[in-house]
């Protein structure tokens, strides 16, 4: 029998042979890593690009955090718009109907209320567009902030504390 392990020529090509698979499979492995690092730098790159295309989105001024709350956008235009002192001179009007309601519904009447029957002064209105004109916002979210001012008010002083346990066990 022919021993091929013996044989010269043989071994050349075995060595040759297993020489090439190793130099081939670390040129490929090589080509794997160079790919996979600009693969990583591509993504960075789209996740800076994300970033700053949503920098540039206009804000929502009402946090999506529940219960919902005033951002800083929401605070700027409640102060600009001084909704504080709004809030408490119609407060009285609103009370008898929020007394025996929890803080989600009290919410909900709020964003009823300011969605379906506030009727805005001319002033108010006009102040209302301006606002979301210079804020980059729709008419919608301005009232948005006034149904959070309205509604923290008369929670405050229906005497419920926000709790948001009671509010999940009411729905």
């Amino acid at each position: 029998m022919f021993d091929l392990l013996s044989d010269p020529l043989w071994m050349a090509f075995l060595f040759i042979g297993l020489g090439s698979v190793v130099f081939f499979s670390g040129r490929w492995v090589g080509h794997v890593n160079s790919d996979r690092q600009k693969f990583h730098e591509f993504m960075e790159e789209i996740r800076d690009d994300i970033k700053k295309i949503l920098s540039r989105l206009p804000a929502y001024p009402v946090s999506q955090d529940f219960p919902v709350r005033l951002n800083e956008l929401g605070e700027a235009i409640a102060s600009e718009l001084g909704l504080a002192k709004w809030a408490r001179e119609s407060a009285s009007q609103h009370l008898g109907a929020v007394r025996s309601l929890n803080p989600l519904e009290i919410q909900d009447y709020c964003c009823d209320f300011l969605n379906t029957r506030f009727m805005p002064t001319l002033e108010q209105e006009t102040m209302i567009k301006e606002c979301a004109y210079e804020n980059g916002l729709k008419r919608e979210q301005v009232i948005d902030v006034f149904v959070i001012v309205l509604r923290d008010h008369l929670i405050s002083r229906s005497s419920q504390p926000l709790d948001l346990r009671s509010c999940l066990s009411s729905a």
